[in-house]
């Protein structure tokens, strides 16, 4: 398990990352690898006006502040990482996942511009309009989401029974993972990282013992919405930048079992981050790296809403 301490990893995570499984979970884990990440062929519950995956619609907050969102259709994937896999987690167990249901994701982290038309604090520590709002707790993001859902309901919006809210966590590895079932969304290759993410690279000025002296992506600390490359369903920044709340609880380990629409334990004292930082190293961004944190915590991470039942209101060229 992976757990957040002050502002990065416990000694144990950064000492021990990886763990032998047994042979019982070696058996369940090659199973599961059979089966490739691939989305419904046909859209159970995409909007009535249709929507193909990665298509966008935008969502209008007013003050011209929009929310892009991206439509993730429902589908299997393996949920996990393989034995073996660097930076892997003993708890990455793969098993097979069904999610049923298709979705609207954010197309971007929750911008500043965004958190301030809604809500009377900004706690990010680096500002900007469209940096993403960081520091924020899981209770703050909750309150934002009430707040966006009145905004919504009480607005002219042809937008049907949309409620917003974080995303599971098998939501958020499976929108991540967009059909692929590498370390990163992009691949395995850690040279094109800086293509795709902001991490903790040469251009952060921290001098950490972990900062990647051979390539720059040239950002210090958190980069503007938008500023790298998307995955294969349009999502930016789903590995480094801000850590992403997600609504689950932590509940340790993963079962090999199949599952379907898993959303993680019903108690628990922490809730679960995914996606990395601009602080950390490439491994801890991967698409399967997940971390435990205190949902009173306040520090390098941010989120992206869903949506899981909205027609598309407007067609506008997006921005962030």
């Amino acid at each position: 398990m992976k757990r957040i301490v002050l502002m990065g990893t416990t000694l144990w995570a950064l000492l021990f990352p990886t763990l032998t499984l047994n042979a019982e979970e070696k058996a369940a884990e090659s199973s599961a690898s059979a089966l490739t990440n691939t989305p419904a062929q046909t859209p159970e519950g995409a909007p009535a006006l249709g929507a193909k995956p990665g298509e966008t619609m935008t969502v209008d907050l007013g003050g011209g502040v929009k929310l892009n969102m991206v439509w993730i259709p429902p589908g299997e994937f393996i949920m996990g990482s393989p034995i073996g896999e660097k930076g892997r987690d003993v708890g990455e167990v793969q098993h097979r996942v069904r999610l049923t249901k298709g979705f609207w994701l954010g197309k971007y982290e929750v911008t500043q511009a965004q958190w301030d038309r809604l809500m009377t604090n900004n706690p990010s520590r680096f500002k900007g309009t469209n940096m993403p709002v960081d520091q924020v707790t899981w209770d703050e993001c909750q309150e934002f989401l009430k707040k966006l859902d009145a905004l919504i309901q009480n607005s002219k919006s042809k937008i049907q029974n949309g409620r917003f809210r974080l995303p599971t966590e098998a939501e958020w590895e499976y929108a991540c993972r967009a059909g692929t079932t590498n370390r990163y969304s992009f691949g395995d290759d850690e040279e094109k990282f800086c293509e795709y993410g902001n991490y903790c690279d040469a251009s952060n000025t921290d001098n950490k013992p972990w900062r990647d002296n051979t390539h720059r992506d040239g950002y210090d600390k958190t980069a503007p919405a938008g500023a790298f490359k998307p995955n294969a369903w349009g999502l930016y920044d789903m590995h480094g930048n801000v850590q992403e709340w997600c609504q689950d609880y932590w509940y340790g380990g993963y079962d090999s079992k199949d599952a379907t629409n898993p959303t993680g334990s019903s108690l628990g004292s922490y809730r679960i981050v995914r996606g990395g930082t601009w602080w950390g190293y490439p491994e801890y961004c991967r698409s399967a790296c997940r971390w435990s944190i205190y949902p009173t915590y306040r520090s390098l991470i941010g989120f992206r809403v869903v949506c899981s039942s909205m027609h598309r209101h407007e067609a506008t060229q997006d921005q962030p």
